[in-house]
């Protein structure tokens, strides 16, 4: 089984060192890269175009949303986990909007970010919903925190968004619902490209913008 390529940018020495020997003590998971600023951290995804980009928010030189948002652009198979020291509502909002696979903590546990990665590369998101909804909540403070003109869902899409919002796999949610796992990948997929989204978290974003789902609904 090729191992998951991972390209580290931090400007922290001690922290990004002590990151990269904990991803290559796993044996699917191969650091391929490791920089201090986000200009070589674009510059090398271009050039590697490894599976996983872990770039820490706060660079020297451009920010990690920014890094984010010129990976996206360059349309290389990469997806990007932000790094942050906080989980403030506005870093959560730009981390989303700038098309990050998953933002975690940099306290987080060493087998918290390898089960990240892990599950990034398989296709899903991993976000804190729990922070979506603190961001979602401080944008309905200046209103309703809904869109001008909010797209329609069907209700077997909201269904499936709602299994989504708790972290169920693909898989799970069709058996949960008795269809194939192909049918539920193609609710989601129109869902994406209706709400003109890249990932299951922005659509949960979305959608409790929206209304359509409620903190209750997530995990």
């Amino acid at each position: 089984m090729t191992p998951v390529s991972v390209l580290v940018a931090d400007n922290h020495t001690l922290f990004r060192e002590g990151l990269c020997r904990l991803l290559r003590d796993e044996p699917d998971l191969q650091v391929v890269a490791s920089v201090a600023t986000g200009e070589q951290a674009v510059q090398l995804v271009q050039e590697l175009k490894p599976d996983i980009a872990l770039v820490d928010v706060d660079l020297p030189d451009i920010s990690g949303c920014d890094v984010c948002r010129r990976i996206v652009a360059s349309q290389v198979n990469t997806a990007v986990i932000l790094l942050s020291e906080c989980d403030y509502q506005t870093n959560v909002l730009a981390a989303l909007q700038a098309g990050a696979a998953s933002y975690l903590l940099k306290c987080s546990r060493a087998a918290e970010v390898c089960s990240a990665i892990r599950l990034v590369c398989s296709g899903q998101a991993v976000i804190d919903l729990q922070a979506i909804a603190r961001a979602v909540h401080t944008l309905a403070e200046g209103g309703d925190g809904r869109s001008q003109s909010p797209a329609y869902l069907r209700p077997r899409e909201v269904e499936i968004l709602k299994l989504a919002a708790k972290g169920i796999h693909n898989r799970e949610i069709a058996m949960k619902l008795g269809i194939s796992e192909r049918t539920v990948q193609s609710h989601l997929l129109n869902v994406f490209h209706r709400w003109h989204v890249n990932s299951r978290t922005e659509a949960v974003f979305r959608a409790l913008r929206e209304g359509l789902l409620s903190i209750e609904d997530l995990p």
